[in-house]
């Protein structure tokens, strides 16, 4: 978030795929807390700690603002021309001895948050030659559609757990109610 006008900004958390409603307060050009936003018609004011933590790591004087590389034993920021270059010194001999297979790309979840990243970096991607790429889905959602389709005979088949007709229902590591878990029927 660039230094804004003072005020409350409603905006959307770009940090998973929740993007639960925001209410950004700044006051002199400063993140001064972050809410949800009551207003929101799917996070209704839910937010969890990332969220809230949103103005901390953007002040946070540890972060990094610009391309960084080690030269000596330590990390100098450099302008995106000398990454770049930098990159393509250590890339091109890993390529040249072991094939353009040797090297993979992985995307985060915030690509889905941004038109322009989500849009040109497959394009990217596919013009490097990369045989393979990964992300957070490679790990989680594909492994899901793997077994709705050899379970149900579609990949992108999700069936809902039917809470009504259950008897016993054991969750680990989430709390739908709280979250607004998007694969329930309804809310509980």
């Amino acid at each position: 978030m660039k230094p804004g006008a003072d005020g409350i900004h409603i905006r959307t958390c770009p940090l998973c795929e929740a993007m639960c409603g925001l209410e950004i307060h700044v006051k002199a050009g400063a993140v001064t807390g972050i809410r949800g936003n009551r207003d929101d018609v799917w996070s209704r004011g839910h937010l969890c700690p990332k969220g809230v933590s949103l103005g901390a790591i953007h002040h946070d004087p540890d972060r990094v603002r610009s391309p960084m590389i080690k030269v000596d034993g330590a990390w100098q920021e450099v302008s995106w021309d000398a990454a770049f270059r930098r990159c393509t010194e250590l890339l091109t001999p890993v390529i040249e001895k072991y094939g353009i297979g040797a090297v993979t790309a992985y995307t985060g979840n915030p690509l889905a948050h941004s038109f322009s990243l989500a849009r040109y970096a497959g394009v990217l991607m596919g013009m490097s030659g990369m045989p393979v790429t990964y992300s957070p889905g490679t790990v989680d959602q594909w492994p899901k559609n793997l077994s709705s389709h050899l379970m149900y005979g579609l990949w992108w088949n999700f069936p809902v757990p039917d809470i009504e007709r259950t008897d016993l229902l054991v969750i680990m590591g989430a709390n739908p109610p709280r979250h607004r878990d998007r694969s329930w029927p309804r809310p509980m």
